[in-house]
């Protein structure tokens, strides 16, 4: 049982979920492969040319590009500084630098309707550019004798329940990963619809989340 106590506490993507929430959080990332899968189901009628032009594998497309940057990023910017300093303020600077990568990536390979894929891309990147310039000049010089309060809470709590010092390291790569996982899955999800979406009529509601988020 403390095995399982301590895996369950190492892979815990956060301490509000219930256990059965794991399934959709982690099985999200299936979403866009089988979005590809339903749309190569073309019938006789329709080329092979539009086929591999279909919505589901731009989005699958797009995502796969995404994730590898995000993945990139996050192994020099955050894992490898966080395993050699033991600290995770470093995922302060990685996670906003890849809303910026993933504005850019969108922006550049996006299939969708131009109009709103430039909306949904400028929007993200302001968001992201302003919270990256905030931790690259608070974080500077990027070296600290202690991690932020929030990453010494969430210490306490591991240590507290599992018992175990040594495997907290693992945690922090776990949890500095996720937040590359939230960037390539769970915040990408709805970005990459809207940036791939070939619909030409820009529904009330995106202009309406637009004007409110401006």
């Amino acid at each position: 049982m403390g095995f399982l106590k301590n895996l369950y506490a190492i892979i815990e993507p956060g301490a509000n979920l219930y256990k059965i929430e794991f399934i959709p959080f982690y099985g999200l990332s299936l979403w866009f492969y089988l979005a590809s899968q339903g749309s190569s189901s073309c019938d006789e009628s329709t080329s092979s040319s539009d086929c591999s032009n279909s919505w589901g594998n731009d989005i699958f497309s797009l995502w796969k590009l995404n994730a590898f940057i995000q993945l990139s990023l996050f192994t020099i910017v955050v894992q490898i500084p966080t395993f050699v300093t033991g600290l995770m303020t470093y995922v302060d600077i990685g996670w906003p630098v890849g809303l910026c990568c993933l504005a850019i990536s969108s922006l550049v390979n996006g299939t969708g309707f131009t109009t709103r894929k430039y909306i949904a891309c400028i929007t993200l990147l302001i968001h992201g550019l302003r919270m990256a310039l905030g931790a690259l000049i608070l974080g500077f010089p990027y070296i600290r004798k202690e991690d932020l309060s929030r990453y010494q809470y969430a210490k306490r709590r591991f240590i507290e329940t599992t018992g175990s010092p040594k495997l907290w390291p693992m945690k922090q790569q776990h949890d500095t990963l996720m937040q590359a996982f939230a960037n390539s899955v769970i915040l990408a999800g709805p970005f990459i619809l809207m940036t791939t979406n070939p619909n030409p009529k820009v529904h009330v509601v995106e202009v309406i989340g637009g004007a409110c988020w401006f």
